[in-house]
């Protein structure tokens, strides 16, 4: 989940799962389709922070996901 500027908005919230089942059910143009929406998942965990974030708690992140994919929701 990505998100950004003083009002945390919505940039990314891609699942793993979500983009390989896209890609499964309709090829490389839903794959596609899904990541112009959603965004695209790191291939690998982000280690080495080169960039400023903030940990947050389970129920935060939850709240934060749903408002996130309604977001990017048409």
């Amino acid at each position: 989940m990505a998100l950004s500027g003083p009002h945390a908005a919505s940039k990314a919230a891609a699942a793993l799962d979500e983009v390989m089942c896209s890609g499964e059910a309709g090829g490389s143009p839903a794959q596609q389709a899904f990541e112009a929406r959603y965004g695209v998942v790191p291939e690998k965990p982000i280690v080495n922070w080169s960039f400023s974030h903030e940990a947050i708690g389970e129920a935060p992140f939850k709240q934060a996901w749903t408002d996130a994919r309604e977001a990017l929701n048409p």
